[in-house]
């Protein structure tokens, strides 16, 4: 089925067609968005992967002084905490991922915005489960 020429609607069937179908986008600016997700994604990995060097040598000393801190938590805490870290990390390589189809591409990729409720789904899940039994 052949789509009508939007410059042909009058504005409520080109508002309800745009209600219906969204508005397209080029590929140009696909890219874009592409490169900015990329962006995105790498700071959220760096900044995981920044906190998990410092913390983590800290977190597997079972209790022991590592420059001035101790972990004092039991392994079902390291354990929790490793999980936030991963789906963190997640997040931002799944944002990376659909970046870069974007910008190879130019099309949208519908997986990413299912792969990136999972993570933050996730990452709730593990925040009510702290709460409940923190």
């Amino acid at each position: 089925m052949e789509q009508p020429n939007p410059r042909e609607l009058t504005d409520i069937e080109r508002e309800r067609m745009i209600l219906r179908h969204g508005t397209e986008r080029d590929s140009r600016t696909i890219r874009l968005t592409g490169i900015v997700a990329m962006g995105l994604g790498l700071v959220v990995i760096v900044m995981i992967g920044s906190v998990a060097y410092y913390t983590v040598p800290i977190m597997l000393a079972d209790g022991e002084t590592i420059a001035g801190s101790r972990f004092t938590g039991g392994p079902h805490v390291r354990l929790l905490i490793f999980g936030i870290y991963a789906a963190v990390a997640a997040i931002g390589f799944t944002a990376m991922l659909s970046g870069a189809v974007h910008v190879a591409t130019g099309k949208r990729f519908a997986p990413d915005l299912r792969l990136l409720s999972l993570f933050l789904t996730l990452l709730v899940g593990i925040g009510l489960v702290v709460k409940a039994f923190g």
